[in-house]
């Protein structure tokens, strides 16, 4: 069995890592603070991997800047600010 290294106060994309949580089927758990403040609990391998980026506040905020600027592209007044039309 491998000793498990300790991740905690390691900061992994928007994730800083608080505690080790526990071991489940050889598997390390920490948990993690989120840069927009929830407390999430997260599998080391994910989060040296970088699959487990955020609490899930990232996906939010990408959508939403997202649409804003599809509205913008589409909106009338934006294309004819800009001369699109």
């Amino acid at each position: 069995m491998c000793k498990r290294i300790d991740l905690t106060g390691n900061i992994y994309n928007k994730l800083t890592v608080l505690r080790y949580k526990n071991t489940i089927k050889t598997r390390a758990w920490y948990e993690c603070m989120c840069f927009c403040g929830n407390i999430i609990d997260v599998r080391s391998d994910s989060l040296k991997s970088g699959h487990t980026k955020s609490c899930g506040c990232h996906k939010v905020y990408a959508l939403k800047s997202k649409s804003t600027n599809t509205f913008k592209r589409k909106h009338h007044l934006y294309m004819t600010a800009y001369g699109i039309l």
